[in-house]
């Protein structure tokens, strides 16, 4: 019964995230505005742009947080149950959390929603942590 819905939260995450990419894809990054100097404080120009970002992706990050909050926990706890842990599954959880991790370094994601970008590595993390 765990296991099953490990699979199903992580199908589900990995839908998630590919609505996140598409939408953060299809949106346009905040432009930054040029100044010369040092930058001391947030310009409030880019925040509109960005709100609607933010708007498109919250759906999604919460689902990924949520989901893998929820398979991380059941993950530390089905190696104390009768049916166990899969060695199949065990690889299948490190292998979506390594793909969370990642989305950092993905320069378009980061750009246009830094929250979604930070919602999936601390997904992936969590994860991560929950298979150890």
């Amino acid at each position: 019964m765990g296991s099953k819905l490990v699979r199903g939260a992580l199908e589900s995450i990995q839908m998630h995230h590919a609505q996140l990419m598409t939408v953060s894809s299809s949106a346009a990054p905040s432009e930054e505005v040029n100044q010369k100097g040092m930058r001391m404080f947030r310009l409030g120009g880019g925040k509109e742009s960005s709100g609607v970002n933010e708007k498109l992706t919250m759906p999604h990050q919460n689902a990924i947080h949520g989901l893998s909050l929820m398979a991380a926990m059941l993950v530390r706890e089905l190696p104390h149950c009768s049916g166990g842990l899969s060695d199949e599954l065990a690889k299948t959880v490190i292998s979506v959390g390594e793909i969370l991790v990642a989305s950092q370094f993905n320069e378009l994601l980061a750009k246009s929603c830094e929250s979604a970008a930070c919602a999936c590595v601390r997904a992936g993390f969590l994860m991560i942590s929950g298979i150890m």
